[in-house]
């Protein structure tokens, strides 16, 4: 049974991107924009949601390295001598915050765990994870800096844990730094070729003399080999890094027709990415006639409507009372 999954604008389709209009089915950039922009699928007579995969399905794909950039990313490893290969998501590669953040909390009764959407990383780089002051992680309860020792953090939970419970109602504010580099699966976010990166040693973070060549890089488990092994078992290392996400860019696509104006329904959706290294970012739309549209407008304000049997059930009194309310 096929179920509402995508968004559905009636009639034939308009692509505009960022303010430029191109046409079905495809259209270099204007002069002067760097990328390519793409449609397929769109429309195709037939029967109420054509049999054609499934849905009439028009997809926009945008092509353009502008909207896909690598990330710079830093490890720090203490004693970190008498190898010459180094793993960026070792448990003992301490990694740098890259983007700042501030979650904020209302406490239940005597709260005392409060969960982070991120990991918290070494906001002060210094190659530690300082987790029971203030140096990387900030927590403010009612607006008053809490001071170090009264809270502690958990950066694998993710987790902030209060030394004594909060109040009800308590306003909790957490503030940190996280990376985007994926630490628990480094093939979701790919390294860059050996000469993207740069490793330095020495005695200590702040004497790091030595620099030598970053041989090998493995993209997906994020191994980085320079040429001979690090004699000073004691040797501290610094590696910057270039590495591959996943971008989104949000209003991206502008799905528009002269129906779906008319209807007040043209859509700005985000265009994801396909792949980590693809360049091309991607949303679609299924697209109906005016008729179909109206009948699935309906369903969607329709309670327990949700395949195309039960849509196709409304019967045209239905359809017009609905439309009528909204």
């Amino acid at each position: 049974m096929i179920t509402k999954l995508r968004w559905f604008i009636p009639s034939f389709l308009v692509l505009a991107l960022l303010g430029l209009l191109a046409t079905v089915p495809a259209l270099a950039a204007p002069a002067g924009a760097d990328g390519t922009i793409a449609l397929s699928g769109g429309y195709s007579t037939g029967s109420f949601f054509s049999a054609k995969g499934g849905f009439n399905v028009a997809t926009a794909t945008v092509t353009d390295t502008d909207l896909s950039s690598t990330r710079t990313g830093t490890v720090r490893i203490t004693n970190a001598g008498n190898t010459a290969s180094f793993t960026l998501p070792a448990a003992t590669s301490i990694l740098e915050g890259e983007i700042a953040k501030t979650e904020t909390f209302t406490a239940t009764a005597n709260q005392t765990v409060f969960t982070l959407a991120q990991m918290p990383r070494d906001a002060d780089a210094d190659g530690v994870y300082q987790l029971t002051t203030t140096a990387d992680v900030q927590v403010k309860k009612n607006g008053v800096a809490m001071a170090n020792g009264t809270y502690t953090v958990h950066t694998t939970n993710k987790t902030v844990t209060l030394g004594a419970g909060a109040a009800v109602n308590d306003v909790i504010a957490i503030t940190y730094e996280y990376s985007e580099y994926d630490t628990v699966t480094p093939a979701n976010t790919p390294v860059g070729a050996p000469s993207a990166h740069t490793l330095s040693h020495g005695a200590s973070f702040a004497a790091l003399i030595n620099q030598p060549t970053v041989i090998s890089a493995v993209s997906t488990t994020g191994v980085i080999t320079i040429p001979a092994v690090i004699g000073n078992a004691t040797s501290e290392v610094k590696i910057v890094f270039k590495y591959e996400v996943q971008d989104s860019t949000t209003k991206l696509i502008t799905f528009s027709t002269a129906t779906s104006v008319a209807k007040g329904v043209t859509r700005q959706m985000t265009g994801t990415e396909s792949t980590t290294i693809s360049n091309k970012l991607v949303n679609e739309v299924a697209i109906v006639t005016a008729a179909d549209y109206d009948t699935i407008r309906s369903a969607a304000e329709t309670s327990n409507v949700d395949t195309v049997d039960e849509i196709q059930g409304i019967t045209n009194a239905t359809v017009d009372a609905l439309l009528t309310a909204l």
